[in-house]
């Protein structure tokens, strides 16, 4: 064989050696890329359904001229998926970090004479929202507030009556006063 032959067939060989070390490389690191990709899809679809929030809670009963500085307890859950709201305490307890959405409804009969309630939606007894029924002679009152807030984990959400003079009632019974909230993000 001639020698030049034999010099160009080794340096092929070389050649084919590195590029195999080249390729053999490169798969390995598509496959350790690949590998990283499926774990962070596993973790962000943990973290999507473990941190499923939302609860609803009506007045089973009427609350009949509440004191002030007393937290309402809405007993009556419709929904509480993440179990953040305590229907005997009336308090709700943010488990992440995250914006929430708040909503309070309420509804009051009318009542002759000089009367009001006021209600307000607290964030570890600081209010962020506020309703109020006052003098109604002669028709329903109802009333709602929605907050947009965020919260760190412990941060405490409840309705507190305010204001209150004369005979006042915040009717409880199907649907018509509630709280409810949920994770936005």
């Amino acid at each position: 064989m001639h020698p030049s032959f034999l010099l160009i067939v080794t340096a092929l060989e070389e050649r084919l050696l590195i590029n195999d070390g080249t390729l053999y490389s490169e798969i390995q690191e598509i496959q350790a890329n690949i590998v990283e990709l499926k774990n962070k899809v596993a973790s962000l679809e943990s973290k999507s359904s473990s941190t499923s929030i939302v609860f609803m809670s009506q007045l089973s009963t009427n609350l009949d001229n509440p004191a002030d500085g007393r937290i309402v307890v809405f007993d009556d859950v419709i929904t509480n998926v993440g179990g953040a709201y305590s229907n005997t305490t009336g308090v709700f307890r943010a488990p992440v970090h995250g914006n929430f959405m708040f909503s309070v409804v309420g509804s009051a009969a009318p009542k002759s004479g000089d009367h009001q309630l006021h209600l307000l939606l607290k964030k570890n007894g600081i209010t962020v929202g506020y309703l109020f029924f006052d003098q109604n002679h002669d028709y329903y009152l109802k009333r709602t507030e929605v907050v947009v807030i965020t919260l760190k984990p412990g941060d405490e959400i409840f309705v507190q009556t305010d204001a209150g003079s004369g005979l006042h009632s915040l009717r409880g019974c199907c649907f018509h006063s509630h709280f409810s909230g949920f994770l936005i993000h």
